[in-house]
């Protein structure tokens, strides 16, 4: 049986449409016999369209016959991208019960070409260039051990993917074997210096075979060869950051294209070595490559030209002022930064984070922020509880307090669930896709509900500003407009958060704004990106904060200025603690503490992560600021316990409590009771009576 279709095509599976042009991820078959009169034959010619059958070859065996002529084919089924062997032959009469005698089914082996269809492989860059002989094809070159045999060649195409590095071997085509239907290959090998010959095993899931250019003229072949992890042990190798028919970006590897005509990886890494005083790798030689970022946690990129390094001749990397970078520390890559003016495209060095004391100090810190999360979330919850529960709490400056905590609970929950979410971990396509969707949702929300609760503390400075500027107002007046005063402030507050983060997600979304003020989130990390061109955090998060907090502390200042003018004039005109000015007064003072301490709380803590970002955004050396701000960072994880200190951990909230829950215990004793102490314990009675006179005016000063 020969091939059915001309080269380049397959069987649709229709008779009636017969052979249609092979997909381009279509597996190739090749039909190799001694006595073949052509390339192919075409399909069989039943006396019906209907009466034309398949039979996957896998499924032939000998008890099975077929009506000759017959031929194989590839049949492709679209839906699965699964490409089959079929036999296609016409269907034979019921009633014959006879064999072919003294026949058999060519032998059958399976091989990988390196490139696509009309392409082969320059290995000097070590990219697949077109090629436009099409009367040549790497089976053409595989006659050693078939030249007695009619065969059937089935190849894929593609390299290989490998799980140790990929090495390159130029080879004759005398140096590949038929043995037992698996083909083997010799390829060079040096041990103890010496060039010796090794024979492997082959086969199309770890080796690929490709023309080079100069296949027809010498008669040689490619052969990419998969080898264990172990062979870098004793032989050079290199990492490459992406696959190589992927380019890497700031976001990560892709096929995406690119502005620019590619530069080759290759020819770069041969001339960044070059340019090198002491490197000892020599790219001349045959080496392995390793494909793949290997780090754990981040890596720093590093220019060549920027840093006095070199490559050993086993292709480690060593830099000036660093311990040894080995293969899995680190990858090379060409970087496409196109957030640079003008566009970067350079080779860089990719170096991992892999000291075991850095590790061990990220792994502490972050359990040890993870905890301080949960306890946030949960000290801030109770504190919502207790103002839910509680009616007298109520008012205009606990409903905005209920509000500006719920938004910071949330943020936090958001935090404390989005350091699980990391983008780019080892999972297949769809579920690293649902991560990053995951991580986009997170980093949205969370945004949103931290710029809602620095809004919701910026109205509860204004509020207590306002409240000292119209002291003297009608207070039935001032309770009538409290539910007009809240809407305008939820209007401010979720209203302007809203409208920053739709603006980020547009952004984010949609090409509107440069690439220095592109967000860039959920991509590498579920926040901004960190990247120090990148002005994405800086203009919808780092600056919209630092404007409020600006603008609290001016309204702390003007406050707290009417504060001592109205103090001082309440004691001018009245000396009765009683009179109803100096009650307000008192009241709202309090509050205005309140608001300081939650200013002091929120306020000095992002003062310092604002300090930190600018830090480590403009200065080059900032290693020390890690070990300096984490103080701030671990205040800032503590928000919600301060809050909830400052807020519910109060005696006048406990006894609210109490008495809502029925738990009321400060009855007053009844008059038996007054006198049955009195004889006594005359003493008694003057120490609770002025215990009570005590409480008393503590509750009446510290009513809101």
């Amino acid at each position: 049986m020969t091939k059915c279709c001309p080269p380049g095509h397959i069987f649709s599976g229709n008779p009636k449409v017969e052979c249609v042009p092979a997909p381009s991820n279509a597996t190739q078959l090749h039909v190799l016999q001694r006595n073949a009169t052509g390339e192919f034959q075409g399909l069989p010619q039943c006396d019906e369209p209907e009466d034309v059958t398949t039979m996957p070859l896998n499924s032939f065996d000998s008890n099975r016959f077929i009506e000759v002529p017959a031929c194989l084919e590839i049949v492709y089924d679209q839906e699965t991208e699964k490409s089959t062997v079929t036999v296609v032959s016409c269907r034979s009469n019921k009633d014959r019960q006879m064999k072919t005698i003294n026949a058999s089914l060519s032998q059958l082996a399976h091989i990988r070409k390196c490139c696509p269809q009309e392409t082969i492989f320059d290995e000097r860059t070590k990219t697949c260039v077109s090629w436009t002989n099409e009367s040549q094809s790497v089976v053409t070159f595989l006659p050693n051990g078939l030249a007695d045999v009619d065969f059937v060649i089935i190849s894929s195409e593609g390299p290989p993917t490998c799980k140790g590095p990929i090495v390159d071997y130029k080879i004759d085509p005398d140096d590949i074997f038929l043995r037992n239907d698996t083909f083997s290959v010799i390829v060079p090998a040096f041990k103890n210096d010496v060039i010796v010959k090794e024979e492997l095993l082959i086969n199309e899931d770890d080796t690929c075979l490709e023309m080079i250019p100069d296949t027809v003229s010498n008669r040689r072949l490619i052969a990419r060869i998969c080898r264990p992890p172990e062979f870098c042990d004793k032989n050079a190798c290199i990492r490459k950051c992406c696959a190589e028919d992927e380019f890497f970006y700031a976001k990560g590897c892709n096929k995406f294209a690119i502005p620019e005509e590619p530069k080759e990886f290759y020819q770069a890494f041969a001339s960044a070595v070059n340019q090198t005083e002491s490197s000892a790798f020599n790219t001349s030689n045959d080496y392995g490559v390793l494909i793949g970022k290997p780090c754990r946690y981040d890596m720093f990129p590093v220019h060549p030209s920027e840093e006095k390094w070199f490559a050993t001749s086993e292709g480690h990397i060593l830099i000036e002022g660093y311990p040894l970078y080995r293969h899995n520390q680190y990858c090379m890559d060409i970087f496409y930064n196109n957030s640079m003016t003008p566009f970067d495209q350079d080779f860089h060095l990719f170096m991992c984070f892999n000291n075991p004391v850095i590790q061990e100090n990220r792994r502490i810190t972050f359990r040890v922020n993870t905890a301080l999360e949960i306890v946030s979330c949960t000290f801030l919850l109770i504190t919502l509880l207790v103002y839910v529960c509680l009616p007298s709490l109520q008012n205009l400056h606990g409903k905005t307090l209920m509000c500006h905590v719920g938004s910071l609970f949330l943020a936090f929950t958001c935090l404390a669930i989005l350091t699980w979410v990391v983008p780019g971990s080892p999972f297949d396509n769809e579920e690293k896709e649902t991560a990053r969707i995951t991580c986009k949702a997170l980093a949205y929300t969370m945004l949103f509900c931290f710029l809602s609760s620095f809004s919701w503390l910026n109205v509860m400075c204004f509020d207590i500003w306002w409240t000292f500027g119209i002291l003297r107002g009608s207070t039935i007046t001032k309770a009538r407009g409290h539910r007009k005063k809240f809407l305008l402030y939820c209007s401010y507050a979720w209203g302007l958060s809203l409208l920053v983060s739709i603006l980020a997600i547009v952004a984010d979304s949609t090409d509107i704004l440069p690439d220095y003020l592109q967000p860039d989130i959920g991509n590498r990390n579920c926040w901004f990106t960190q990247d120090s061109s990148s002005y994405g955090e800086l203009t919808f998060f780092i600056g919209p904060v630092t404007v409020q907090l600006i603008v609290n502390m001016v309204f702390f200042i003007l406050t707290s200025v009417h504060c001592n003018k109205v103090k001082a004039e309440i004691r001018r005109m009245t000396t009765d603690p009683a009179d109803p000015r100096s009650k307000r007064f008192h009241s709202d003072r309090i509050k205005f503490m309140m608001n300081i301490k939650l200013f002091i709380v929120m306020g000095i803590s992002w003062t310092c992560e604002v300090i930190s970002f600018l830090l480590k955004k403009y200065l080059e050396d900032v290693s020390w600021h890690q070990t300096l701000f984490y103080a701030s960072d671990v205040f800032n994880l503590l928000q919600g316990l301060l809050i909830f200190i400052l807020f519910v951990l109060k005696n006048r909230v406990y006894q609210a409590l109490r008495k809502r829950l029925g738990f009321d215990n400060n009855k007053k004793p009844s008059p038996t009771c007054n006198a049955k102490m009195a004889l006594q314990d005359p003493h008694r009675v003057r120490k609770s009576a002025s215990t009570s006179t005590l409480t008393t005016t503590f509750v009446i000063s510290s009513a809101p």
